[in-house]
């Protein structure tokens, strides 16, 4: 589970006025609310035509254009709203909330600030602030935020929830599930947190929701991919009790339930990792050094699942490092001037990459340090935990050529299973099907041998098998790579109380464990077909890649 953003209702977040109780008003945000947007837009067009200057339905129209996902527009309906009420908390968090879409993190902090110094009365205010603030890694604050809406309106479960999650990135999963308990009662039908209650604790046989999550399937679920949150949680809490097979079989439903219901093909994911291996040469990569000479950022890179939060905790328990999270920043500061140049974002891969080795490199190694600036700074390193900057190996080498990354490798059936067994919110949909596990595991392999072959020695590939048999060795391998002086504190990252907002934040906050290395082998049957595909592709399915 990884809740990024918050839930929200759709609505605008202004006072009521006489604009808002005018009948087009109402007509057009319950259309809003029930995902209508045609009708929404026709009875706020409307009402625009007759009502002159009025921020409550500039703000309307800023809803709108959100939940179209139109963020240009919703900025330019919300900064007239602005205009006319430049005080009012409602229409500066609406702002911010669009501008964190639109990725501009120091606009939307400025004026979310700005929306509390205001003083916001109304429980939704203070939850649009708290998604704020969440999206831009302000997990302090954004869980003063939820736990004001639930306060003042405790009976609305998006509230609960919202303050659930936020508990659990801080590690009080105790709050966390009280949290989600409360969003049960007053919402039996929240499926998505039946799954996010049953993994913040390993589950006992005294103890446990095995038997309530079997009678919702028994009952009857119409929605497949509420279905699909029910089937994991169960797969979850039966792997806690030891009920393998059984573990499986919801696993698997679940997981085919999701991939049913997924657009993807993951040879579009192979030809663009085969492109890349092709199209960053050791020629390219060897170029003179063009990049900017910064040895802030220390890039943790690999698969999901495969240990990157655990080195990234490892790393930030050091007096010289912070955690930055898991950034898109490096990925969208190499695109955006390629995407502005052709003026579109519909690009074939080996035409983007050819666009990419021109890139004036220096100046994607500054832009993409401006942009982490919000979170970074505080120390003289920060940590990318960004698994999929696998990808961008090569450019951050030419970009930032004095940047330290590691590479955190996994046995290929422990990672594969790790990740099947993970339902993540919008993203890696290679994981719900065996066989796209394997193609798309074999592709990152080769390219990461790639990698390895033309920059020999640019990366410390770091086994998490080797982390967990020799934690100190490890560690200590580790913070030389990055040349950091040894700590002792770097042994009891569980102990470190900064937020965790990845699948990883419960088994984090535990001391160093090895259950984890060889539980794919309970479910060696089920898994068969993965491992002879690997080792058809001369890959040994019971060592790291």
């Amino acid at each position: 589970m990884r809740n990024r953003q918050g839930r929200h209702d759709g609505q605008p977040v202004t006072a009521e006025s006489s604009v808002t109780r005018d009948p087009e008003y109402r007509q057009a945000a319950r259309a809003l609310k029930a995902g209508n947007l045609r009708e929404a837009r026709r009875h706020a067009s409307r009402l625009t035509s007759r009502v002159r200057d009025s921020a409550e339905l500039f703000s309307l129209q800023a809803a709108i254009a959100v939940a179209g996902r139109d963020f240009r527009e919703a900025l330019h309906w919300i900064e007239q709203a602005e205009c006319l009420a430049p005080d009012d908390a409602g229409i500066l968090a609406h702002k911010a909330n669009t501008l964190v879409s639109l990725r501009d993190y120091s606009g939307a902090m400025w004026h979310a600030e700005r929306a509390l110094a205001a003083g916001p009365r109304r429980s939704e205010v203070f939850a649009t602030l708290g998604s704020v603030f969440t999206r831009c890694d302000l997990h302090d604050k954004s869980l003063l935020c939820f736990r004001e809406a639930a306060n003042r309106d405790p009976q609305n479960p998006a509230h609960q929830y919202n303050l659930g999650a936020a508990l659990r990135f801080k590690g009080d999963f105790a709050g966390a599930e009280s949290c989600f308990d409360r969003v049960l009662r007053q919402r039996p039908g929240d499926f998505e947190t039946y799954y996010a209650r049953s993994g913040l604790r390993t589950q006992s046989m005294e103890n446990n929701h095995v038997a309530e999550l079997e009678a919702l399937l028994e009952r009857g679920i119409s929605d497949p991919r509420n279905e699909t949150f029910v089937c994991y949680a169960l797969a979850k809490e039966l792997e806690d009790l030891r009920d393998w097979s059984r573990s499986f079989q919801y696993l698997q439903r679940g997981a085919s339930l999701k991939r049913r219901h997924l657009r993807y093909d993951v040879q579009r994911d192979v030809a663009k990792m085969h492109a890349l291996r092709s199209g960053f040469t050791k020629a390219i990569l060897h170029r003179p050094k063009m990049g900017l000479d910064s040895v802030e950022p220390i890039f943790v890179i690999g698969l999901p699942r495969a240990g990157s939060t655990l080195v990234d905790r490892i790393l930030s328990s050091h007096s010289q490092v912070s955690s930055a999270g898991e950034l898109q920043n490096f990925a969208v500061e190499s695109m955006r001037p390629i995407y502005a140049r052709l003026g579109t974002t519909q690009v074939p891969i080996e035409q983007l990459i050819e666009h990419t080795r021109d890139l004036e490199f220096a100046d994607l190694g500054r832009r993409y340090l401006e942009s982490t600036r919000h979170l970074t700074g505080r120390c003289a390193h920060f940590v990318d935990k960004m698994p999929l900057n696998f990808l961008y190996v090569g450019l951050i080498h030419l970009a930032l050529p004095n940047a330290h990354i590691v590479h955190i490798r996994r046995n290929p059936m422990a990672a594969c299973y790790a990740m099947l067994k993970t339902m993540f919110k919008g993203a890696y949909p290679f994981s719900y099907a065996l066989d796209d596990l394997g193609h798309y595991y074999l592709a990152y392999h080769r390219l990461m041998e790639h990698w390895n072959d033309c920059l020999p020695g640019r990366m410390l590939n770091l086994d998490y098998e080797a982390i967990v048999k020799d934690q100190e060795g490890a560690t200590r391998a580790l913070l030389g790579h990055c040349s950091l002086d040894w700590e002792e504190a770097c042994l009891a990252f569980h102990e470190l109380e900064t937020p965790s907002t990845t699948a990883s934040a419960v088994e984090v906050r535990r001391p160093l464990y090895s259950s984890s290395v060889a539980r794919w082998k309970r479910f060696e049957r089920e898994l068969q077909p993965l491992a002879d595909f690997f080792r058809e592709h001369g890959l040994q399915p019971g060592l790291a890649a």
